[in-house]
């Protein structure tokens, strides 16, 4: 995962995540404590987490919309 931080408008900071991992555990990012990306697993039980960590299915990839983020 990367996060991009866009300062380019010191006064509406925007940041976006580019990612790619598995399909679990669920994943969170935040900046400045907005919420720019969540995940949460589908299931919870051993075949979805042999799946998941073993074989490498349901690999999630992508990247968000800009969001707005505070300065402070």
């Amino acid at each position: 995962m990367s996060a991009v931080l866009d300062t380019t408008n010191s006064q509406a900071p925007t940041a976006f995540v580019n990612y790619s991992h598995t399909c679990y555990p669920a994943h969170q990012v935040k900046v400045n404590g907005i919420v720019i990306y969540s995940y949460q697993p589908l299931r919870n039980d051993p075949d979805y987490l042999f799946e998941c960590l073993t074989l490498h299915n349901g690999t999630v990839t992508g990247h968000t919309s800009p969001v707005t983020v505070p300065t402070h």
